[in-house]
């Protein structure tokens, strides 16, 4: 049986942060709250450093994507949703709503693109999978969980992929990859994962030289 996890008294966090509003008070709630999930389930270190990371950014710059990017970090395992991050999502939609729409179309690509780029290294890192079958099951991927998004083909991933494992976010992931996880997923866990992933139409796949 787990021990109880220690909390922070309610008389000590209302000293810390009189004002509720204050973005510090909502990421120190949402951090507490993170530890508790922790504390219940097993939640991957990669995705609650990221889900901390997107929603520290999204308190700091109210954009739209860093909570979608947090969103898809946290609900990678079907981990809990915490309130004050429910609450986040209500601003967001709120403020979403007062942006035009081409705008908000934008965040959805962008944060759909980041979910399956996650999605390819966890198939090449994990489930050893070779790199052009992770491409074309990431572009599968895509069109089933977004199909009301222009498709993001084959090709197409595999530039993306190639840029993302240069820049911080895709470097990040790769390394907490190899940290904590070096030898990948065994034959369960990668098998329980690739029965998710259907064949890619070719149309899909785009063309290649």
């Amino acid at each position: 049986m787990n021990e109880q996890r220690h909390k922070v008294s309610q008389s000590t966090i209302d000293s810390l942060f009189p004002d509720k509003s204050d973005p510090k008070y909502k990421f120190f709630i949402f951090e507490e709250e993170i530890q508790d999930l922790t504390h219940r389930q097993k939640i991957p270190h990669t995705d609650k450093k990221q889900s901390l990371v997107h929603f520290h950014n999204w308190l700091e710059t109210n954009n739209d994507e860093d909570l979608d990017q947090a969103l898809l970090w946290l609900t990678n395992n079907q981990n809990e949703i915490p309130e004050i991050f429910l609450n986040e999502l209500k601003e967001s939609a709120i403020h979403r709503l007062k942006n035009p729409k081409k705008k908000y179309l934008k965040s959805q690509i962008e944060a759909a693109k980041a979910d399956t780029l996650l999605t390819v290294a966890r198939l090449v890192y994990f489930c050893k999978v070779d790199q052009i079958s992770a491409f074309e099951k990431g572009a599968w991927y895509y069109d089933q969980k977004y199909s009301h998004l222009k498709s993001f083909i084959a090709t197409t991933i595999e530039k993306e992929y190639r840029k993302w494992l240069k820049n911080i976010d895709g470097k990040e992931v790769i390394k907490s990859f190899k940290k904590y996880q070096p030898d990948g997923w065994n034959k369960e866990e990668q098998k329980a994962y690739l029965s998710r992933f259907g064949e890619a139409a070719n149309a899909l796949k785009g063309t290649r030289d």
